[in-house]
């Protein structure tokens, strides 16, 4: 006889059990559409059965702040926007400090064309004016076509009788006519 007991009894909790969740879903659903607004408070709330859908805005707790989260991806780039309007002038700036005086008195000099014989070396000088340096300088053959003339010396250099600053050039003749040549500077004054 016991044995009959035991399943009786268990169909009859299953069945309570069953019934009670029925019924609470039957209670739920009348309430919803039976209890006029503002009729139920905490008593009548079974509790963690709300959701937060369930409560106006401002009325749940915020909670702690959770920690950072990886840094995502870099994203494409987007379009360039508008180039903005043109700003206002700022104001001007303090005078500056005055920079070291440059070149001035600018002047060219060409010497007399020099005659060198044929195998022989002859030299020229271009010299500034009195109170100029040399910037730089040249030198020219004067012969048509191509000439026998080779550079032996080409340099800055000091007149040995004024002392003027120049250029002066040494010519060889490797030809077997005379050619002539001349030479130039570029002087200006230094400060």
């Amino acid at each position: 006889m016991r044995r009959a007991i035991i399943p009786a009894l268990l169909l009859v909790l299953v069945s309570v059990v069953l019934g009670a969740t029925v019924f609470r879903e039957q209670v739920a659903q009348a309430a919803a559409t039976l209890l006029p607004a503002n009729s139920v408070g905490t008593k009548q709330v079974i509790d963690h059965s709300l959701l937060k859908v369930d409560f106006k805005a401002g009325q749940l707790p915020r909670g702690l702040r959770g920690p950072r989260g990886l840094q995502g991806g870099q994203g494409e780039q987007g379009p360039a926007g508008p180039q903005g309007g043109q700003g206002v002038q700022g104001p001007a700036g303090p005078q500056g400090v005055p920079g070291p005086p440059g070149l001035s008195g600018y002047v060219s000099g060409t010497s007399s064309s020099v005659s060198v014989a044929a195998g022989a070396q002859a030299s020229a000088g271009a010299w500034c004016p009195a109170g100029t340096q040399p910037l730089g300088g040249g030198y020219f053959p004067l012969t048509a076509g191509t000439s026998a003339l080779r550079t032996v010396a080409a340099a800055f250099a000091i007149q040995d009788v004024t002392f003027a600053p120049g250029f002066l050039v040494t010519m060889a003749n490797e030809g077997g006519t005379a050619e002539s040549f001349h030479v130039t500077v570029r002087c200006a004054h230094v400060s």
